[in-house]
């Protein structure tokens, strides 16, 4: 093989490999802070139990179920999804050009992101519930 073959086809190599899976390099885990009114309220994340300001990891390609939990309040019930990020668009741009960089579209971790990350939760009072107990005359 001649050298200018070798140094073209390294070239290429090196092209491709630049501009490929992005997506596998990107972080597989992001940072979800939940924040509740009130405070004090429970935090219930796929699972995961906290108080606020509650944060936790979650890999970019879940879909976080959130619920928010206390006494004399309404429950919440909040889901953030994931979408196809900036390192899978670019994966599927250049892999229409080298299919190489479609390989890193296999780490959906990567080629996905959160909706949102900081996530605000105000919870609404229970007006059926009383507040203070109603203490029953005693009977004559």
């Amino acid at each position: 093989m001649k050298a200018s073959n070798i140094a073209k086809r390294s070239i290429s190599a090196l092209l491709a490999l630049s501009c490929c899976g992005c997506s596998m390099f990107a972080p597989k885990e992001e940072t979800v802070t939940v924040t509740t009114v009130p405070a004090d309220a429970t935090v219930i994340a796929n699972g995961r139990v906290g108080k606020p300001p509650f944060s936790f990891s979650a890999r970019g390609d879940d879909t976080l179920a959130l619920e928010v939990i206390k006494d004399g309040y309404l429950p919440h019930h909040e889901v953030v999804y994931n979408r196809f990020g900036i390192c899978g668009m670019l994966d599927l741009v250049c892999g229409i050009f080298v299919i190489v960089p479609l390989f890193g579209l296999l780490s959906s971790a990567g080629s996905h992101t959160l909706d949102r990350h900081d996530v605000f939760i105000s919870l609404k009072k229970d007006e059926a519930t009383p507040a203070v107990p109603v203490v029953a005359a005693p009977a004559k």
